[in-house]
């Protein structure tokens, strides 16, 4: 396990602590406010505690089981008392934001799936603001920007597709996105506008540079503990920005690039990949082996005018 991982694990472990402490705290103030309020809920619960305590210490199975019928009663005694006192009868319970593992963070010896959103979540936190990404919406995409008819119907073809992905997104998906274009199209905004939606769905998603996932997966290739390569392939949703402007040597770009993608695709993940170069010129970066992966997810093309240089230009009118 990577240093970060390992840090924002005992980060979760404390998570956990606060969240199952905060939940018994607050049932045991709920549990005192029905001693004070209702006089013959004490004598209630002093008499299955007894009966409890008997129980455990039964052997005969006639005795255990008129145990058992007696602590039954009881319990049924005091929702009953609750009800007439117009109370929820699981008003004293812990209200524990996970119930499959009361906030314990494991079932068994396995670690439980809130658990390991909460790593995950907080490791792409972590990435992300290491990226200094800003989210997106899909209602701030305005069409009006492409000017030409055509494209920009080719556009609004676009913003469906990324639309339809994150409100049916879900795993395990054996595709993903290829986003192809020159600058200032529109690309990254539909990016962050999908994560923004699978975000709010729970998952976990990464959003970064190609050359930092690049750079990443060679300090494992070469020993490096201290490296984000094992999230970029785990995460639920990984977004590379920028195919092909890193500036390390094609051969290792594409071995690196070879390694997320393949795994992602062999492990039902799926990827939104963003580049500004042609079918020829990613051949001959990438070779077949990644070009063919990245062919085998949604191909959409960006057409249009600069839209950041029209912002500029509508800014310099203004």
């Amino acid at each position: 396990m990577n240093t970060l991982k390992s840090r924002l694990t005992a980060q979760a472990e404390n998570t956990m602590r606060a969240r199952r402490f905060a939940a018994l705290d607050a049932a045991a103030k709920r549990k005192n406010q029905l001693r004070n309020k209702i006089p013959t809920y004490v004598e209630l619960e002093m008499h299955i505690a007894s009966l409890s305590a008997k129980r455990l210490k039964a052997t005969d199975p006639a005795t255990l089981e008129q145990l058992t019928n007696a602590v039954n009663t009881a319990v049924r005694d005091i929702e009953n008392l609750l009800v007439k006192y117009n109370v929820p009868v699981n008003y004293a319970m812990p209200r524990f934001e996970c119930n499959r593992c009361s906030d314990m963070g494991v079932l068994g010896a396995e670690r439980c799936d809130c658990f390991r959103k909460l790593v995950n979540n907080s490791v792409a936190q972590e990435i992300n603001r290491n990226s200094s990404i800003e989210l997106k919406s899909f209602n701030t995409f305005t069409l009006n920007k492409y000017r030409d008819e055509r494209k920009r119907s080719i556009m609004a073809g676009n913003l469906r597709v990324c639309r339809e992905f994150a409100d049916n997104f879900h795993l395990p998906c054996d595709g993903g996105l290829f986003l192809r274009g020159r600058t200032g199209l529109g690309k990254t905004h539909l990016s962050l506008a999908i994560a923004n939606e699978v975000i709010n769905q729970n998952y976990v998603v990464i959003y970064d540079s190609a050359i930092n996932i690049i750079d990443a997966v060679l300090q494992s290739v070469y020993g490096s503990h201290d490296n984000n390569a094992d999230n970029y392939k785990t995460a639920d949703l990984l977004i590379i920005d920028d195919l092909g402007r890193e500036y390390s040597n094609p051969q290792y770009s594409e071995k690196a690039m070879f390694e997320v993608i393949n795994y992602r695709l062999n492990s039902g993940l799926p990827c939104i990949v963003n580049t500004n170069l042609r079918p020829k010129e990613l051949y001959e970066r990438y070779g077949e082996g990644v070009v063919s992966r990245l062919y085998l997810y949604t191909r959409l093309t960006f057409e249009g005018d600069d839209v950041r240089m029209q912002e500029g230009e509508r800014q310099d009118e203004d």
